[in-house]
């Protein structure tokens, strides 16, 4: 989707409604439909089953590849159909859902509607039409990553298919096996759940489809055996919802490597047909090209962002380029010949250089890029096309809004205090920090703990702690990681972000962006990303969530609103300028987890997780 509309244009999400709309008409069609009974018992659906995962793969795959998810939406439909002859029981009006959701998923694969608006700014006039040169070496096999997932997901959906299968099989055969016998209906524990009494005596809980079927105090036939079998004759069991998850998975997996196909197809049409040829100027870094285009007005310009690699990996190597000898202010890009460009002069420019546009720089399109004669192949279209105001000199700028100024009064008092080398700290509130990390202990414990008890159900008092014990232990170690661990230091000589798994260290330079986003975000741009284990350069994004204001908890030591954070850091980013790289960056160690604290709360934790989960699946 183009970065140039708003989410909310996206025609993608119009296959997600008429999805839910599919839901919610097939959920209240269900209501209406006879019920379940001896003589008409609901008996398991593949096809069925196939249907509802086809579903939720269309919903999915539109994100990945919306022709894809065209052919699964309307796959859906056919299997809803033949799922409806073979039993019929929904509505007339269900199918309208079914046949808009499947027509919508049609509309939605058009490429000229997800490709967005063509953005503010005209472009230079083509020069030639003739394919992007080849590069030296063979072109790069993109998508390696949908690829792989492809795979794993073809060994997931096989495993599932035959988990379904077996279980139902197996299932079967214990129905089979098992007596007959009539119980009463005692209450009804919850919408899905009731409580039956046995001839023998002994009373049980036994899952339905809707306890309103069965009314208290009414008959229950049920398949009883001595191992734990209580399954209702009118709904036999149905282990098809496997089959459901690995119709959702293999669509992932066929949207995936059909993406990924698609892209390596789009690549090598780029060098094989006639492209339009433009001159234009342009900004590389390791991983994309920002090229320039004449934008909406004076001081204004349209900027492409296109992600892109190296035709010959050895170009990505600056050791030997001097930025500072770059020049463009005098160059006319009319005149630009990348064969006539020496690469030391331009490499990593921090303002345009003349530079060989090939294709068409709109967003969803593949564009090839010279500059100073390296080829730069594309990874991916172009992804966006902003309109930005620009130096009427030297045009330097990156494709964000203007920042604003640094305001000296939304500074925290240790910040305007604070020398160039001295290390600010910023964190959050550790009695929010440490609520949200223990947090994550009931649910772990009511989500995960509670579907494996049911799975081996009845518990007895070590099976309860030998399902809690771990859970909690992982649950607390995620909190920490999460919410304990991460922190923000900087001075004017860098920034270093304590992520949940890694450390992210920033130097500041001019093209350095700190902006504000909705809900409390401060998010900081670079161009340079240097953490613990290696070093690359490419664009770095940091993104910290602070509190909008100190009302009802008081501000703890080292932190600060998302106002004052913005402006601590464009402060500091000033200071770095002023000194000139003077002052080395802030040196940070990670984090130790506190280990006296969390094992106290694990034992704690832990012991009252599983004696929940003993009541739980005693009640």
């Amino acid at each position: 989707m183009s970065e140039n509309r708003p989410w909310w244009r996206d025609p993608r999400l119009l296959l997600l409604l008429t999805g839910a709309a599919v839901v919610a008409t097939a959920i209240a069609g269900a209501e209406l439909a006879r019920p379940c009974s001896v003589a008409q018992p609901c008996r398991p659906s593949a096809v069925s089953a196939a249907s509802i995962g086809l579903l939720a793969g269309s919903m999915i795959a539109v994100y990945l590849h919306a022709r894809t998810a065209a052919w699964l939406a309307t796959a859906m439909a056919v299997t809803f159909v033949l799922a409806d002859i073979a039993d019929p029981v929904m509505p007339w009006w269900v199918y309208l859902a079914v046949a808009g959701h499947a027509a919508v998923g049609w509309y939605v694969s058009d490429p000229a509607r997800r490709a967005g608006d063509p953005g503010p700014a005209g472009t230079p006039p083509v020069t030639d039409h003739r394919p992007a040169p080849a590069p030296d070496t063979r072109l790069p096999v993109l998508g390696r990553r949908w690829f792989a997932l492809a795979g794993v997901l073809a060994v997931v959906v096989a495993a599932l298919t035959w988990w379904s299968y077996a279980e139902q099989a197996r299932k079967d055969a214990q129905q089979r096996a098992a007596l007959q016998v009539t119980g009463t209906v005692r209450e009804h524990v919850d919408e899905f759940t009731a409580r039956v009494d046995l001839p023998d005596g002994s009373s049980v809980k036994v899952d339905v489809l809707d306890a309103a079927d069965h009314p208290v105090g009414g008959p229950i036939a049920l398949h009883v055996d001595g191992r734990g079998l209580r399954q209702p004759v009118s709904e036999p069991y149905d282990a098809t919802g496997w089959l459901a998850l690995a119709a959702t998975a293999g669509s992932v997996a066929l949207a995936g490597a059909l993406r990924a196909l698609d892209t390596n197809s789009a690549l090598r049409r780029l060098f094989a047909t006639a492209q339009p040829v433009r001159a234009v100027r342009a900004v590389e870094n390791y991983h994309e090209v920002y090229v320039f285009l004449p934008g909406s007005g004076p001081g204004r310009a349209a900027v492409a962002t296109m992600p892109a690699v190296y035709a010959d990996p050895s170009d990505a190597d600056p050791s030997d380029a001097d930025p500072s000898d770059a020049d463009p202010s005098d160059a006319d890009p009319s005149d630009a010949d990348p064969s006539d460009a020496d690469p030391s002069d331009t490499r990593f420019a921090d303002v345009p250089v003349p530079a060989v546009l090939y294709g068409d720089p709109r967003p969803g399109k593949w564009c090839a890029v010279q500059v100073g004669g390296r080829l730069r192949v594309p990874s991916d279209p172009v992804e966006s096309l902003l309109d930005v105001s620009v130096d009427t000199v030297t045009g330097e700028h990156l494709p964000v809004a203007d920042e604003p100024a640094v305001e000296l009064t939304l500074l925290a008092a240790a910040d305007r205090r604070a020398t160039p080398a001295e290390p600010r700290l910023h964190r959050m509130h550790p009695l929010i920090a440490w609520a949200r990390a223990l947090g994550a202990v009931p649910v772990t414990l009511a989500t995960v703990g509670q579907f494996v008890a049911g799975l081996v159900a009845p518990l007895d008092a070590v099976a309860a702690v030998a399902i809690a014990a771990p859970l909690t232990a992982a649950a607390l170690y995620f909190g920490w990681r999460r919410w304990l661990r991460p922190y923000l230091c900087w001075n004017a000589g860098g920034l270093v972000e304590v992520t949940p798994w890694r450390i992210v260290r920033v130097t500041w330079s001019a093209r350095t962006r700190v902006e504000q986003t909705e809900g409390g975000g401060v998010l900081v741009i670079a161009d340079e990303d240097e953490h613990e284990e290696d070093e690359d350069d490419g664009e770095t994004f940091v993104a910290v969530v602070a509190r909008r204001h100190f009302r009802l908890l008081p501000a703890a030591r080292g932190e600060r609103t998302a106002d004052e954070l913005a402006n601590a850091l464009r402060y500091a980013r000033e200071q770095a300028l002023a000194t000139a790289g003077a002052v080395p960056p802030p040196t940070v160690e990670p984090p130790r987890p506190p280990v006296g604290p969390l094992l106290a709360c694990w034992f704690v934790l832990a012991s009252l997780g599983a004696a929940a989960l003993l009541w739980l699946t005693a009640a």
